[in-house]
């Protein structure tokens, strides 16, 4: 959530994860993140509240800097709870 430019990218990379999908709100931090250039990084633009992944299928959420640009909180943890594996970590 919030991923920007990606800043977070390489820390996660460490974990080894098989796939990283980067949600943004802004087309210029997505273009950014997308120009550096990460195969396993898919971008999504759109509010997380909005974010159509499969139900179950998310192991870690990272959420960098962006709490005060979600319109509508409840919304987006409901979609991600929806989304979170059974006894992913935020």
């Amino acid at each position: 959530m919030g991923s920007g430019t990606g800043i977070l990218i390489p820390i996660i990379k460490k974990y080894e994860p098989r796939w990283i999908y980067a949600c943004d709100l802004s087309v210029a931090m997505l273009e950014q993140l997308s120009s550096k250039k990460y195969p396993s990084v898919e971008t999504i633009l759109t509010d997380v509240r909005d974010l159509k992944l499969p139900g179950s299928s998310i192991d870690e959420v990272f959420i960098n800097a962006c709490y005060g640009n979600l319109a509508d909180k409840a919304g987006a943890f409901s979609n991600v709870t929806r989304m979170m594996k059974a006894g992913g970590e935020w």
